[in-house]
């Protein structure tokens, strides 16, 4: 059996979108943006499964207790569902746990407009900022950056998963 045909406009949309990333850079930058939001979506989905199955708790069960429906659920877990924080949210609450949203700083921070004497901050490619100070990262710093905030990040992640065991065993 073959896949199904890809519409022909979506088909033009994903060859619109392709040449407007090779074109300019702020639409390829946006466009890893945008990989990286689904990336971090997919984790997610599947940290929420993983806990589901862990409490031995299946979709019909899951629903019940949310007030949605087991497709629902399922749409949440597969990603074609909306994962919104309040749905993650709620997904938490009824598998025991409480989401605790950790922001750190980027490697592209720079400031794009003061407020109250303060910089605000946003992304943008290669460059770390406050204020009036600008540093440029190498490409090849940026990857190691990465690489050690996602290595930081789960052992973070360890280290809360097994204090949050502690405390659970003192209860």
């Amino acid at each position: 059996m073959s896949a199904p045909k890809t519409p022909k406009a979506v088909a033009g949309v994903r060859s619109l979108r392709e040449r407007l990333e090779q074109l300019s850079p702020v639409h390829a930058s946006v466009a890893e943006t945008s990989k990286k939001a689904e990336s971090f979506c997919r984790s997610v989905r599947a940290d929420l499964r993983s806990l589901r199955k862990q409490r031995g708790i299946d979709q019909t069960e899951l629903a019940k207790g949310l007030d949605m429906s087991q497709s629902a659920v399922s749409k949440v877990e597969t990603g074609s569902g909306d994962l919104g924080l309040k749905t993650l949210h709620r997904f938490a609450d009824a598998l025991g746990f409480r989401p605790v949203v950790l922001l750190v700083p980027s490697h592209r921070a720079v400031p794009v407009q003061k407020r109250s004497g303060r910089a605000a901050v946003a992304r943008s490619r290669g460059r770390v900022g406050y204020g009036d100070v600008r540093i440029a990262v190498v490409p090849e710093d940026a990857a190691a950056i990465e690489d050690t905030e996602s290595k930081l990040l789960r052992q973070m992640s360890v280290s809360v998963a097994q204090a949050m065991a502690n405390l659970a065993k003192k209860e």
